[in-house]
């Protein structure tokens, strides 16, 4: 059991460096362009902005792709373990979140 001595010993964290050089993507984006395996029009916006401490970076997006719309919300973080950044995309378009490294 925690007791609160031992809460307020520990160092609380800080989000990484890793994650912190996206920070050029915050704010909000226009999309425009096109498939290049299709050749397919997508359109749209996408905003990413930071989650209270740092320590995600959110995405949400809505786009217009092959006459289909797609919203949906992704979120970005630092594994440690792996030195890697990992992400977890919910969309409209599946039950199942998409999960990228």
């Amino acid at each position: 059991m925690t007791n609160n001595n031992d809460i307020q010993a520990e160092q609380p964290s800080t989000p990484k460096p890793a994650l912190k050089a996206l920070e050029v993507m915050v704010g909000r984006w226009g999309l425009k362009g096109r498939d290049f395996t299709t050749n397919e029009e997508i359109s749209g916006q996408s905003r990413f902005e930071w989650m209270e401490g740092g320590f995600f970076l959110v995405h949400r997006f809505n786009l217009r792709y092959a006459g289909r719309r797609f919203t949906g919300v992704e979120y970005i973080w630092y594994v440690e373990e792996s030195a890697h950044l990992k992400t977890h995309v919910f969309s409209t378009q599946d039950p199942v979140p998409l999960e990228y490294t």
